[in-house]
């Protein structure tokens, strides 16, 4: 479950400690599952106008990512690379529980938006 007001991951009851950046990352693709996105868009999209960030920034913290979601970070079934393009969230139906509480609202200012976060079950 992820809990954006507490900035908190729990994967099978366990919080997980991710940094702040992987936080956001993870967020962000749970916002836009099966979708691909190329290294240079996720830079603009989680690390904003960081101009001291190289694309391979966001390789060291998928690999990070990984290590903390996937039951075979080496093999991955959820973060997974789109070859010679970047990364896309992959969802499969049998390991996805969308929980109502699972659902929070974005924006501010009274600009909302709904988006579902996902609780991510490691296979096995």
């Amino acid at each position: 479950m992820l809990d954006r007001a507490a900035h908190r991951l729990s994967l099978r009851e366990q919080e997980l400690t991710l940094t702040s950046t992987e936080f956001r990352l993870l967020e962000f693709f749970l916002m836009h599952p099966g979708r691909a996105y190329s290294r240079e868009q996720l830079l603009e999209e989680v690390w904003g106008q960081q101009h001291y960030v190289s694309p391979r920034t966001v390789d060291v913290h998928v690999r990070r990512l990984r290590e903390q979601i996937e039951s075979q970070p080496d093999d991955p079934q959820y973060l997974t690379t789109v070859r010679g393009f970047g990364y896309r969230f992959e969802l499969p139906p049998q390991n996805l529980n969308l929980q109502p509480n699972s659902i929070c609202r974005l924006g501010a200012n009274g600009n909302q938006q709904d988006a579902a976060l996902a609780t991510i079950q490691k296979s096995g």
